[in-house]
């Protein structure tokens, strides 16, 4: 009996100082927000862009490797596996990725779908490039419908093709003249302006901007970069009259 009395007694004891143990250890959780940023930053972030695309013969989108990551860069630390850990992760770690990574799209298909997919995490989106490649008007105008829920958006980098094979003759997203975008556009532009007043209308003009094909030789490019930024401020000059 007293046998049995010790053993239950030292049993009791070992629970307690394994619980004592239990409590001392310190988890990634009880580090300060800042550093757990910092680790976020760290697993989270790409090198440059984080290019999204979908192969012809898959309907499953997937970062781009060759695109996120080049050669010259050597970044094992990517990890964006990490939401996957547990809720208070993912929900401190979204905005990391979504609202400081900056999206790269090959066109308007791929980010439309993407909006679509990550449907719950569009508000924290800042930064976007989409290509002109596999893009339509429809598929524009619905990529611009589902972005409206990027209240954070800070910069939409759109390309602006540039037909040489019609001396030079560009359209925005190879897709859109000047009064068609201003049209496609409207609709997200004065949302946004109606968010963030009193914001000067030139801050959110400024969000979307115009890049040429980088292809050509230096007088050619130089053209084309011309052709862009004259294309830009005439949306943007029809745009700013609807802002009211």
């Amino acid at each position: 009996m007293k046998a049995m009395k010790r053993k239950a007694q030292k049993l009791a004891s070992s629970s307690k100082m394994s619980a004592q143990v239990d409590e001392s250890k310190t988890s990634f959780l009880d580090l300060p927000a800042e550093l757990r940023n910092e680790i976020y930053r760290l697993c989270l972030l790409a090198p440059e862009v984080m290019a999204v695309t979908r192969p012809p013969w898959q309907c499953k989108l997937r970062i781009c490797q060759i695109s996120t990551f080049p050669r010259r860069r050597r970044d094992k630390l990517y990890a964006p596996g990490l939401l996957r850990s547990c809720k208070q992760i993912s929900h401190e770690a979204i905005s990391i990725l979504y609202g400081e990574d900056v999206l790269d799209f090959e066109g308007t298909r791929v980010a439309h779908a993407f909006l679509l997919h990550v449907a719950h995490t569009v508000k924290h989106i800042r930064y976007m490039i989409v290509g002109s490649g596999n893009s339509s008007k429809t598929s524009f105008a619905r990529f611009l419908v589902a972005l409206k829920g990027a209240v954070r958006l800070r910069k939409l980098t759109l390309d602006f093709d540039v037909d040489y094979l019609n001396g030079g003759s560009g359209l925005g997203m190879g897709l859109c003249n000047v009064d068609e975008a201003a049209k496609v556009l409207g609709p997200l532009m004065r949302l946004l302006w109606k968010q963030r007043k009193p914001t000067k209308k030139k801050d959110v003009l400024d969000i979307v901007h115009w890049v040429a094909d980088q292809w050509y030789f230096e007088p050619e490019q130089q053209r084309y970069n011309e052709e862009a930024a004259d294309y830009e401020a005439r949306v943007k000059a029809l745009l700013e009259k609807t802002l009211k």
